[in-house]
């Protein structure tokens, strides 16, 4: 194993900008050809070796992946071989997802209620009150407050892995896309667009309200030179000031409780439920201004790109290549995670995207991050995104 090798293989093991990788490994597409095959698994890279006659070492991981590297075996070979794996990844895929889409499509309302996914706290909580005294009511407790909130969480855990890998499955069935063999961190598969190879992660998620919030205000494109490609106009007022403004100034003659730990539609459906005719009309403008805003959207969307860069959160933060599968409600003030179930209507959308996609169309997003020193710093990176909007 050469220097070199063992340097380029720690980088990527420890590194959070797996952008910042391949461009710093991008002579001869070192960078590419390294990520393509790492993420062969140890059986591919013997079988790949095996068959362009190199006699594979015994060893680890690590020393078969380094053998392959020092070979003549090039990009375009890797392809091929990934390619030839594409029909078994279907075939054991298919079988795997046996029965799933019609659970999902059967499957009723879900709710997470837990934050942070810690089940823990509500544990926590509930062994340090002090105020139970009895073993009855200890039991009366966990049934009552606990037993209905895990299992919530696990319906929903379910839901979203089953969405999460039917959804992943239509991406990698395009002939477009090149899916890896093996779990590589921060990477799901490589795109294959005019005559690059992309890495990219693929991240299906909400639209959240504080980018409706930053977005209201005003986002103003920023020349090249600057770090972040988008600038926050504060000059205007956001979503949740305009509706909190309002409040406040009905909220004596209306006989309103306080809003505090509220969200916009509770703020909203407390407005519509004063029976005020003003309060109304106010609560209408606002549901069209939404409609208006998610429209608008829909056709800068890296606008909501570089906002899910840019706050993204330090214990999870990467600085890689991501497509973006963001999911929204036009007509309510809510979290759009449970349209992940409308699994055609997305396998229809991302064959759309896929069918078109070319370079021009993948975004370059520069972003300053500040939210952890160790981190803080200018980074660039390449993303597309899919918008499913729907009515609830």
């Amino acid at each position: 194993m050469t220097e070199s090798f063992r340097i380029m293989y720690n980088d990527f093991e420890s590194t959070k900008d797996i952008s910042g990788f391949t461009e710093k490994y991008g002579e001869n597409r070192r960078g590419i050809r390294f990520l393509l095959l790492r993420s062969l698994d140890s059986t591919n890279l013997i079988e790949i070796m095996t068959q362009f006659n190199i006699q594979p070492e015994k060893g680890k991981f690590e020393h078969l992946l380094a053998q392959a590297y020092a070979s003549d075996i090039n990009i375009n070979d890797i392809v091929g071989y990934i390619d030839s794996k594409r029909s078994d990844i279907d075939k054991q895929r298919t079988a795997a997802e046996d029965g799933l889409r019609e659970i999902i499509k059967g499957y009723g309302a879900v709710n997470c209620g837990l934050r942070n996914d810690k089940v823990d706290d509500i544990v926590k909580a509930l062994v340090r009150d002090k105020t139970i005294k009895t073993v009855d009511i200890l039991h009366t407790r966990i049934e009552n407050e606990i037993v209905p909130r895990i299992q919530n969480y696990i319906l929903w855990s379910f839901y979203n892995q089953t969405t999460n890998d039917i959804i992943e499955h239509c991406f990698i069935n395009h002939p477009k896309v090149l899916p890896t063999l093996r779990k590589i961190h921060d990477i799901d598969f490589f795109i294959l667009t005019n005559d690059e190879i992309i890495p990219f992660d693929l991240k299906i998620t909400h639209i959240a309200e504080d980018f409706f919030d930053l977005y209201s205000k005003g986002l103003v494109r920023a020349s090249e030179d600057q770090a972040d490609s988008f600038i926050v106009d504060n000059n205007n007022k956001s979503e949740i000031e305009k509706i909190k403004e309002y409040y406040k100034n009905r909220k004596k003659d209306l006989a309103l409780p306080n809003y505090g730990g509220l969200s916009k539609n509770e703020i909203l459906e407390i407005l519509l439920n004063s029976n005020d005719h003003e309060a109304a009309s106010f609560v209408a403008d606002m549901f069209t201004t939404r409609a208006v805003n998610l429209e608008a959207i829909s056709s800068e969307l890296d606008k909501l790109e570089w906002w899910n860069y840019k706050y993204q959160g330090e214990r999870l933060f990467s600085n890689n290549n991501r497509l973006f599968v963001f999911l929204a409600y036009t007509n309510v003030f809510e979290d759009g995670r449970p349209i992940k179930g409308e699994l055609d209507y997305i396998g229809d959308s991302v064959a759309s995207l896929l069918d078109s996609i070319c370079n021009e169309k993948i975004n370059n997003i520069r972003y300053h991050y500040d939210k952890e020193r160790s981190l803080a710093g200018d980074y660039s990176v390449k993303s597309i995104s899919l918008l499913i909007k729907k009515a609830k």
